[in-house]
């Protein structure tokens, strides 16, 4: 258990020290989320984020890097439990509606401005859940889904979604 904390702080530092060199981004944490927050310097505004599970925010340095050119800021948030952010508990009754409160109180206290958000595998999940209650979040401009999976989704509400970020 021991060995296992200090090889994972290892690997932390590292990922952090490569998010700071590599993509000049800062690490911060919001509510037990860990994320890095990336000034860009393109016109196209904020990105935000959402690797899938197994992965975490420090993963995506390389595409973090290839963005900063086109966004004017690029936010990479890891899901609780993932990388450096605390985990949901685990006598939780609900997980999936955990991970939405978490994450909704994570982008309402940090992204004050229009963006859009991206989600990867379970992150694209979470990501299309997030978006079927859009009415809530005026910000959100659009999403984009990568090979989204784990969550139910009300497909209905999907393609309303689609036809209104497209049109």
């Amino acid at each position: 258990m021991i060995m296992d904390k200090l090889i994972g702080n290892i690997i932390h530092q590292g990922q952090t020290l490569i998010a700071e060199q590599v993509i000049g981004s800062t690490e911060s944490n919001i509510d037990g989320i860990q994320y890095y927050d990336t000034t860009g310097y393109g016109d196209l505004g904020t990105i935000v984020i959402i690797p899938g599970i197994c992965s975490c925010a420090a993963d995506w340095c390389e595409v973090v890097a290839k963005l900063r050119p086109r966004y004017t800021r690029i936010v990479v948030m890891d899901l609780p439990g993932f990388g450096t952010s605390s985990p949901i508990s685990s006598d939780c009754s609900d997980l999936g509606a955990e991970y939405m409160r978490k994450i909704t109180s994570f982008i309402n206290e940090l992204i004050c401005e229009p963006y859009i958000l991206v989600g990867h595998s379970f992150g694209g999940g979470i990501v299309a859940k997030f978006a079927t209650t859009s009415e809530q979040h005026p910000n959100l401009k659009g999403i984009f889904l990568i090979a989204p999976a784990g969550v139910e989704m009300d497909h209905a509400r999907i393609d309303y979604l689609s036809e209104l970020f497209t049109g």
